[in-house]
């Protein structure tokens, strides 16, 4: 296929993808959309195409059926209290609600807005009345950051969720800073006296004093980890074994890369080295015996040992740097190694940073720390930002009534950059919308980019929004990618991917 049929192609895909999310609205959906290919514009279409048309037609019916207020007015503001679109950023969300009264009142002009498709809207006449009545009601338009909206639901349930009922957002982290130091000192007192704390001691010894657990408990309160979390033995058997059998697919994805061909080659003592090392670590971890802190800690001394050495070739590798005899043996194994390569490395700095018995020291520690760190806020009334999130997913996930509420009072989500997710937010997404009888959630309209996903640090989590999309849109045909670009010109286009294609190879969960 040519540059220019191929062109074509992905161009036909974009306009139906812009015609399906203003059209089908009963299953979720999933749209890929790379900077400037008119992501807003295509969700601002959407909230528009289903308050003059499905909307507009499912409020008039619940009107009919509650003999309630029937009023262009009344109806306006039913459909669009019902809608809830969620964008990262504040701005993003100023800018989202602008641009959709921006479309009502051009469409009760008699105008069409850029991107919406006149014939996913009622006839001309009927939509200008719509709109005009839907441009009135807009401040009943839910768009907010997901922050935002956890928020809501914590108000609407303050008690179910542990929460003063008049509870305020810590927005500067002062009061959360306040509660720990209070606990710290309280903890150093008695705990570094005579008859003190060994494990706040030692701990001190180790270089984690005062400045240090500060920073870890304020790191801990900003991840929404609560007390009942460091209850968890992270050495417990079930845990060991998942761990093991991380590293032994992290073994079997080296066999399936066909690493046996490098035995071929030529003078290559850290490629035989490597080989021997993956063979010893698979025997190891066949007959290990290792049920507490104390053992692993013993382990990963053992497993330090065997591969330290190894890791700038390992580097080499993944960064597809070969020596020419190992390409000619790897072949077309080449790109897989490089994944593997990739995947080791992580993982094996991953275990080298792993210190056991630290860790079950600093659980001890902070476990009654944290708890009254989380029961001061409580007592003042204050709220973390991660709090917002944590304590909603919480409340969604424990109280099926409170779910079903929620649930039934939204007829379309609509969520953006939904790439830079955490953990928490795709659950309280999939909650609402992916879970429980059908007739009763939400319609879902996901847009984001996974090679966008930048955010990292705020626990934004790639292999969380790829497990996700696979649990909301298996199809393909709920699937759909932006391709037309009206930020650049094709010329830019063709060489920004010319230069990029080489470099950019999948590797699930971390690079699309």
């Amino acid at each position: 296929m040519s540059a220019r049929d191929d062109r074509e192609r992905l161009l036909r895909l974009d306009a139906e993808t812009r015609e399906r999310a203003q059209r089908e609205f009963d299953r979720p959906m999933l749209v890929e959309a790379g900077a400037g290919t008119g992501k807003t514009t295509v969700l601002v279409a959407r909230i528009v195409a289903w308050s003059l048309g499905p909307g507009w037609e499912r409020a008039v019916q619940r009107t009919e059926e509650l003999g309630i207020g029937s009023e262009p007015h009344d109806v306006a503001r039913r459909v669009l209290s019902r809608v809830v679109a969620i964008t990262f950023t504040e701005a993003a969300a100023a800018e989202m609600e602008l641009r959709t009264s921006r479309a009502f009142r051009q469409i009760s002009a008699g105008d069409l807005p850029v991107g919406v498709i006149a014939s996913a809207l009622p006839e001309d006449e009927v939509r200008r009345q719509r709109a005009a009545a839907l441009a009135e009601a807009l401040a009943h338009l839910e768009v907010c950051t997901i922050h935002a909206f956890c928020r809501r639901i914590l108000a609407a349930h303050p008690l179910e969720a542990g929460l003063h009922p008049a509870f305020q957002v810590d927005a500067d982290g002062r009061a959360q800073q306040e509660a720990v130091r209070e606990a710290i000192e309280q903890a150093i007192r008695s705990g570094y006296g005579e008859d003190g704390d060994p494990d706040l001691v030692a701990l001190a010894i180790d270089g984690a004093g005062p400045a240090e657990l500060e920073e870890a408990l304020i790191e801990l309160v900003a991840q929404g980890v609560g007390e009942s979390d460091l209850d968890r033995d992270p050495f417990s058997p079930e845990a060991l074994e998942r761990f093991f059998d991380v590293l032994e697919a992290g073994i079997d994805a080296f066999a399936d890369a066909g690493v046996e061909r490098v035995r071929s080659v030529k003078r290559a003592r850290k490629p035989l080295e490597i080989l021997d090392a993956l063979d010893r670590m698979r025997q190891r971890l066949a007959s290990a015996d290792v049920d507490a802190a104390d053992g692993l800690s013993d382990w990963l001394v053992d497993f330090e040992d065997s591969w330290s050495g190894l890791r700038a070739h390992l580097m080499k590798w993944g960064k597809d740097d070969f020596g020419t005899n190992e390409l000619d043996a790897l072949g077309e194994e080449r790109e897989a190694l490089c994944a593997a390569a990739r995947g080791w490395v992580l993982l094996l700095d991953h275990c080298l940073r792993i210190d056991p018995k630290c860790l079950e020291r600093a659980r001890r520690v902070l476990r009654p720390m944290l708890a009254q760190v989380h029961a001061e806020l409580r007592r003042r009334g204050f709220c973390s930002y991660s709090g917002l999130l944590s304590k909603a997913r919480a409340l969604l996930m424990e109280d099926a009534e409170v779910r079903a509420n929620w649930q039934s009072s939204i007829d379309q989500l609509l969520v953006d950059e939904f790439q830079d997710t955490d953990p928490d937010q795709c659950e309280i997404v999939a909650m609402l919308a992916l879970e429980g009888p059908e007739d009763r959630r939400p319609g879902l309209f996901l847009v984001g980019d996974p090679k966008q996903s930048i955010y990292g640090w705020r626990r934004a989590d790639l292999r969380a929004y790829e497990n996700f999309v696979a649990r909301a849109a298996p199809d393909a045909r709920q699937r759909g990618r932006l391709s037309k670009n009206f930020r650049s010109l094709p010329l830019i286009l063709d060489e920004v991917e010319r230069v990029v294609n080489p470099v950019m190879r999948e590797n699930p969960g971390v690079q699309p």
